[in-house]
């Protein structure tokens, strides 16, 4: 998930672990224009293996940012409510349950085709427009377990509202409002090779295998450090020391 912080790691056998890397931050120190497929290919054939490629937006495919734009009760149950909702390009009518809903949030709207978890658990269902108690619903104003953030603290029958997290306009897909346009690479990385057990090891590993320029900011880093801690030992020998962790 941007949601960035460290690498996942999951450890398969003695001999290897796996590392979960994200494209665009691998690109921040290896400058390249190769595609995601190419990148997975040459730095599988030269250095590490690259097991499988995640395209986290293909997750988020039919959900956007909605807008509550008016709440009303439904005619026929006394525990849902009827959230008139723009999407960009139109307001909708969903059937909602949620106890936090509130005319002006944003929130995540599922839009028919796309696939969510209902209340987090089973399977995947794929949703259609449908009738509830009466009233036509055009998708579902979704809860954060519904989407994959399992781990986002929620009411039990809390709607996810993402008004403080983005200010991207109704319609917006969901991926591109939270920065989720992104691709995870799961390597395999062998325990002989520490140096690619992070992402700045990964980077330098793939820019040698694409061509790309490996740029690890460790000049910028070194007049940091320096500039931070002024004459306290501070010496010309510190820059070539210091070196960003992966």
């Amino acid at each position: 998930t941007n949601n960035r912080g460290d690498p996942s790691y999951r450890r398969d056998d003695k001999s290897s672990m796996n590392i979960l890397a994200s494209y665009s931050w691998l690109k921040e120190y290896c400058k390249t224009d190769a595609s995601p497929e190419v990148f997975a290919q040459e730095i599988s054939l030269r250095a590490m293996s690259v097991e499988h490629i995640d395209i986290v937006a293909a997750r988020f495919e039919n959900i956007v940012v909605g807008e509550v734009k008016e709440i009303v009760a439904h005619p026929n149950a006394n525990k849902l409510r009827i959230a008139k909702t723009s999407i960009g390009d139109r307001i909708v009518e969903i059937v909602c349950g949620g106890t936090n809903l509130a005319v002006g949030q944003r929130v995540v709207v599922a839009l028919p085709g796309a696939k969510v978890r209902w209340h987090g658990e089973g399977d995947l269902i794929e949703l259609k427009e449908t009738e509830i108690r009466g009233v036509k619903s055009i998708g579902m104003i979704c809860a954060a377990v519904e989407v994959g953030f399992e781990k986002i603290a929620a009411g039990d029958h809390d709607i996810w509202d993402i008004t403080a997290l983005t200010n991207a306009a109704a319609g917006t897909p969901l991926a591109k409002a939270l920065d989720l346009d992104d691709i995870i690479f799961d390597i395999e990385i062998t325990t002989n090779r520490p140096d690619a057990m992070g992402i700045l090891g990964l980077a330098r590993e793939g820019a040698a295998s694409v061509e790309g320029t490996f740029a690890p900011h460790a000049l910028w880093l070194a007049g940091a450090v320096q500039k931070v801690l002024g004459g306290v030992g501070a010496g010309p020998r510190l820059g070539p020391a210091v070196r960003r962790r992966g």
